[in-house]
């Protein structure tokens, strides 16, 4: 272990002994637990001529455990009860005069405000009138926008991997563009995360019995419990009520599920094989070199278990889950360098249509043949090396093989105490654990091995008092605390880089990672970017509720502490990198050869840095119920963050404004070095209008403000500065032949040792010299988005409702970053230096970089929503979703991702141009239909047919269920990238000229010797001119969409009333729909567009999988 990372260690342990000597606390004594409190009941009590009855006793009774929520009407003849846990009750009202009225059973959902109105009969109480009911679908009382996915439904749904946030995808409005992504372990940083009304997928709050459940450092998921653990969960995607913030997109509240009077459990195992899939449309590209499917071992096992400790009272439930995730040895396509490549013979590339030539004349290589003396020795050391792959066939791409071995570890669980102390008084705790480790060994030496861990501690306790009966008091305290480390490289062979492949200068015993783009083979080595992050947030909460004539009010206080401990080595790593393109001699791997990079990249070790900060919020939420068919939903929050500090005051800001370096608490700095933002858009209205306009329809219409503060990940923090050990970076454009080569190494590149204080103050050059430098601009704030929308909902039967909605959404202060080292463009060739540097000149000329953080980006959503949900009835459950939604943005945000989206920039192509940036955003699927239908077939013991049918029959044709996921979507919007910087302005954003309007091919079969698909036409694209940008604007061409059905079968056999075995078979993209990834959205060949790699597309998601599943459940 090295020393920065002994030093995290010692950081991070004082939380977890905080988490433990909490949980000692809470657990200790005679103190139990109580019940979550996440629903209400409403409604108006009135007598058989529609009159009010004012006083009536009114008790709500958990029909799974007993507990008693009492209150009465008041003199409005209205009753609210607030703060009740998920599951079914029986409402009971009680009034002289009146026989005495019960309604059950009525079963309420997460957030639900449930209007349960009664009408009282004349006679005896003695006398009992009792109503089957449920939960009407239809919302007359609340305007928020969300949908909620049950227990029946999560745990029935085909999941690859069991992963519950796919399920966050059945929302109107919800896209990811990595469709396979949630089908990865369950854990921080291995999950994909939903895009939710044109906004940023960091942009979620994940809440888990109702506290914080997100990883601070990148706004993961922290922890995602096992399906059969999830009572149910919500997601929110528009317009929440005043206790909902620090959120712009959904908010994704799951909660645990609790014990009840009698025991529930279930055990159960998971299974897949490779055997049962289908092969992957990439792997069968070559004809007559198919690759076989990818190996795979997947087991997922464990149980659930609830009940009673003292009926009545105390209730417990734990689970646990165990998952082995193995993809054994499995092969997989590459490209190397040919035989001749390795000799200094490019005629290949020549032949293919490349135009090569000699960067020192302009002309074509003598017989297309790299003089000796021309050759990079250390390209030459590195390539025919035992360590590089020999190529299997002739081709220029697709000639290697890269045999990888994956194995996920994980175990998880979770445990749950409910405590009714009395009828007033109610207790809860909750804790749970899951560990993750992801080891990867790969056959290719010079791909390394990375490493990735995840471990992660959720607690939440919680105290209800009822003070009366409509004054009641919820108090809770929860902590989070999460471990990601990610990319731990280890070598699978012996001996280090510098002498092996003769390169000065490294900073580690690895080959520093080597980038090609434009040409045909692939990446290999490794930037050894570790990260090591301890991420804790300890939130805290107390909420009145009071229900006074016709309103029902919640009044409230949060708090969060966040903290953020890391080990980060910079976006080059620990390794460092080198990049290479077409800008020399029109292809990399020609550059490659000459040891010409294009870009260079230095590693450094690391440094070990604890940012902290809070959220404060206060609200006020008002449900004000005017009439039986007019409710206000009336909401006040006031939000507050602080900016990030150090805990040690290791961080340094360069202000853009001054041109000098800041240190905190110091001239007047505070010790976050940019500002705390105090202004009007602290204060968040949420107001909203639901009028039922018939019995049957309801009109819902509302407005609200909320505010989210990015986390911006680790790349961009105040900590790396200098004097703090700092990577190095330089970039060279096409106007200028590099100052470096690959011979050369690092040396000419790399930050000076020794930089202090003093020599920051002074700018000596062992603290600017090749270094990259990061900015928080002072006026960083949160972003703050304005959300409204209209709805009109209609039940078109006692089990079925369909609504219709349109919904927006314009966000402004999006964090987004800035080269601020970009020079700006005057004319064609004509460039002038920075105006950041307008009094600091000397310092310039010495920096590579210097990346701003800025909160100046906008986006804006529109969209059309509609939902049909149909709540189980004679076996079929349903819910189907359509969305047609437009979102524009200016910046693509920091987080890139892959899958069916090219990963965008988080640049701007001219950073003094932010108009020329406005486009799609990159997740904008304009055409979404999803859903799913769960139905129990009608035949066997108890069914429609064959009722009375004997055991024997029942055991063939009875207790069958069909479960269905249809997915159907548009493409996504693509960036399309030139070769290399035309303008001369050092840009990182480069985008090609538009010649001719896009043209879509679709599925053109490529040519000229290469294998996949063309999905657009590259000729419609060329390479800038010198000393000019790229006239392509952002999104300009959309990628392939998704059409996919995941389907299961469920066969349950009874062996009591109370004890069944269930098989299930699921299908994951049962008809095995190919799912192409994004085409290439770079590579243009002016000699040769169709040997060019832009527009191609090689990748696929996932082919059918195919899972067996055994299940007891009791």
């Amino acid at each position: 272990m090295n020393t920065a990372h002994s030093r995290l260690v010692k950081r991070h342990s004082g939380v977890r002994a905080l988490i433990v000597f909490i949980l000692a606390v809470c657990c200790s004594g005679s103190s139990a637990f109580a019940q979550e409190v996440t629903a209400t009941i409403t409604g108006i009590v009135t007598d058989p001529t529609g009159r009010i009855v004012a006083n009536a006793d009114i008790k709500a009774q958990d029909l799974d455990r007993g507990t008693i929520w009492p209150t009465h009407t008041n003199a409005s003849g209205f009753y609210t009860i607030t703060r009740l846990p998920v599951g079914r009750y029986e409402v009971r009202v009680v009034s002289p005069g009146f026989r005495t009225a019960v309604e059950t059973p009525i079963e309420l959902q997460l957030n639900q405000v449930a209007a349960v109105n009664i009408k009282l009969v004349v006679g005896s109480a003695s006398e009992t009138v009792q109503v089957t009911s449920e939960a009407p679908l239809l919302q007359t009382d609340t305007t928020d926008v969300g949908t909620v996915i049950d227990a029946r439904t999560n745990v029935s749904l085909p999941l690859a991997s069991r992963n519950y946030l796919q399920l966050t995808l059945l929302t109107p409005g919800a896209v990811t563009v990595q469709p396979t992504g949630f089908q990865s372990g369950q854990n921080a940083g291995q999950v994909a995360r939903p895009e939710i009304n044109g906004n940023r997928f960091d942009a979620n709050s994940y809440l888990l019995d109702g506290m914080d459940n997100n990883d601070a450092g990148s706004n993961y998921v922290a922890y995602s419990p096992q399906p059969d653990a999830i009572q149910e969960f919500r997601v929110l995607t528009q317009n929440a009520p005043a206790d909902f913030g620090n959120y712009m997109g959904g908010v994704i509240s799951a909660s645990i599920k609790e014990g009840t009077n009698s025991f529930h459990g279930t055990a159960f195992e998971f299974f897949r094989n490779d055997v049962l899939n289908a092969n992957q449309w990439m792997n069968k590209l070559i004809p007559g070199s198919i690759i076989p499917r990818q190996k795979l071992r997947w087991n997922e096992f464990g149980g659930t278990i609830g009940g009673p400790i003292l009926k009545n009272k105390l209730f417990f439930f734990a689970d646990y889950q165990g998952e082995r995730f193995d993809f054994p040895r499995t092969t997989s396509t590459i490209s190397v360098f040919t035989t001749k490549e390795r000799t200094g013979d490019v005629s290949e590339l020549v032949a293919a249509g490349k135009t090569i030539v000699d960067p020192q004349t302009g002309l074509p290589f003598p017989g297309n043949v790299i003089p000796q003396h021309s050759l990079s020795q250390s390209a030459l050391a590195i390539i025919n090396s035992q360590y590089y792959p020999t190529p299997i066939n002739g081709l220029l791409q697709a000639n290697a093989h890269n045999t990888t071995a994956v194995k996920t570890d994980s175990d998880q669980g979770d445990g749950r105490l409910d405590y009714a102390a009395s009828v007033k008084d109610h207790f809860m705790g909750r804790f749970s654990y899951s560990d993750m480790t992801v080891p990867t060994v790969n056959s290719f030496a010079l791909d390394y091995n990375p490493y990735n861990l995840v471990s992660t501690w959720n607690f939440v306790t919680g105290y209800t008092r009822t003070i009366s009966p409509t004054l009641l008091n919820d108090a809770r305290l929860g902590v989070n605390y999460v471990r990601v480390g990610q990319n731990q490289t280890t070598s699978n062979f012996s001996g280090d880089a510098t002498s092996l492949f003769k390169i000065p200068g490294l900073t580690t015993s690895f080959l520093p990672a080597m980038g090609f783009s434009g040409g045909y083979v692939s990446n290999f080595g490794t930037k050894d970017s570790v990260t090591d992050n301890y991420d804790t947030s300890i939130q805290y909460s107390d909420v009145v509720n009071w229900v006074r004539g016709k309103h029902s009010m919640r009044f409230g206080f949060q708090g969060w502490r966040i903290r953020t401990n890391g080990l980060f080595n910079g976006s080059n790593g620990q390794a460092g990198s080198f990049g290479f393109n077409t800008t020399y001699s029109g292809s990399p791997e020609t550059d490659f050869l000459l040891g010409l990079p294009t870009n260079v990249g230095v590693g450094n070790l690391g440094s070990v840095w604890g940012q902290r900060n809070n959220v404060f919020a206060g609200f006020v939420q008002d449900d004000w119920k005017v009439t039986d068919r007019l409710t206000f939903n009336l909401g006040l929050r006031y939000e507050t963050h602080t900016p990030f500090v150090e805990a040690h005051n290791d961080q340094v800001n360069w202000d853009p404004q001054t041109g000098i370096f800041e240190l905190p608490g110091q001239n007047g700095n505070s010790r976050a070095l940019y500002n705390s933002y105090n202004g009007v858009g602290n204060y968040q209205p949420r107001v909203g209008v639901a009028y039922q306009l018939m019995p049957k329809t309801t009109i819902r219409a509302a407005y609200g403000l909320s505010s989210f503060m990015e986390g911006t990940g680790l790349g961009l923090r105040l900590p790396g500065n200098p004097p703090q050990p700092i990577a190095a970076s330089a970039n060279y454009s096409a106007l200028a032949y590099p100052t470096t080569t690959l011979d050369q190494g690092f040396t000419p590149v790399a930050v000076p040792a020794g930089c202090t204080i003093a020599g920051l103050e002074s700018a000596a050059p062992n603290c600017y010299k090749g270094a990259i430098i990061y900015s928080w601009d002072k006026r960083v704030r949160p972003a703050q988005s304005n959300q409204w929308s209209m709805f009109v909902q209609h039940e078109l039967s006692p089990s079925a409702v369909f609504q219709v909605g349109y919904v927006g959404q314009s966000t402004a202060h999006l964090t987004n970053a800035e080269l601020l080292t970009q020079l700006v463009w005057d004319s064609p060739g004509v460039v002038s230096p920075s105006p950041f540097f307008a009094q600091n000149r000397p310092v310039i000329n010495q920096l590579a970089y210097i990346f701003g953080t800025f909160a100046e980006a906008h986006q804006n959503y529109n969209a059309l929503q509609t939902q049909m949900q149909g709540r189980l009835n004679h076996g079929l459950s349903y819910l189907l979703s359509y969305t047609w939604s437009r979102c524009m943005t200016d910046s693509q945000g920091f987080w890139g991702e892959g899958g069916q989206s090219s990963a965008p920039s988080a640049w701007w192509q001219n950073t003094y141009n932010p108009s020329g940036e406005n486009g799609a955003c990159y997740y904008n699927a304009k055409n979404v239909f999803t859903g799913y239908v769960i139905y129990d077939l009608p035949f066997g013991r108890g069914r429609q047919f064959g009722s009375n049918m004997n055991r024997a029959a029942d055991a063939v044709v009875g207790g069958w269920k069909v479960n269905v996921i249809p997915t159907f979507r548009g493409g996504f919007p693509l960036t399309l990238s030139s070769n290399s910087d035309h303008s001369g302005t050092n840009s990182f954003q480069n985008r090609p000229d538009c010649i001719a309007p896009p043209r879509v091919l679709h599925k053109q079969t490529i040519g000229n010797g290469f294998y996949g698909y063309r999905w657009f036409d590259p000729a419609s694209y060329q390479e800038p001119g010198a000393g000019t940008f790229g006239s392509c604007s952002v999104s300009s061409v959309y990628g392939p969409g998704e059409q996919n059905i995941d389907l299961s079968l469920a066969k349950t056999f009874a062996i009591t009333e109370h004890q069944n075995i269930e098989f299930r078979s699921e299908f994951i993209n049962a008809f095995n729909h190919v799912i192409l990834d994004a085409p290439s959205n770079g590579g243009i060949d002016i000699a040769n567009p169709d040997g060019g790699t832009i527009g191609q597309i090689k990748t696929s998601e996932g082919a059918r999988n195919i899972q067996f599943a055994l299940k007891y459940n009791f």
